[in-house]
């Protein structure tokens, strides 16, 4: 049951998580944190929201897999999944990766 409250929480949290990352860059602009650095749209929606949804099945995956391979293969290719979806949405979408790595870099934590 603890399991699925994460599970579920953590799909319904990236969303509000972004924006209270957004809240946050622009209470730092009144006190000098100048957008000119990065573009309009840092962090990326896509990029913490999938780290986020990712993470937390990649745990609740690994926590009971017996197999020692599987806790090492599992993670390699998530990894390779979110490089490629990176590499995609920067190309379709034209943001700039700063922004993937920035929304990767706030979905990790």
């Amino acid at each position: 049951m603890l399991e699925c409250l994460l599970l579920v929480v953590s799909i319904f949290g990236g969303i509000p998580f972004h924006e209270t990352i957004l809240e946050v860059f622009s209470i730092l602009q009144k006190y000098g944190f100048v957008r000119g650095f990065h573009s309009p749209n840092f962090p990326d929606i896509n990029s913490p929201v999938l780290i986020v949804i990712y993470g937390a099945c990649l745990f609740l995956l690994l926590r009971h897999s017996k197999n020692n391979y599987l806790t090492i293969a599992v993670p390699v290719l998530g990894l390779l999944i979110l490089m490629g979806l990176a590499i995609v949405n920067i190309q379709i979408t034209h943001v700039l990766p700063s922004d993937f790595v920035g929304g990767y870099v706030f979905g990790g934590i």
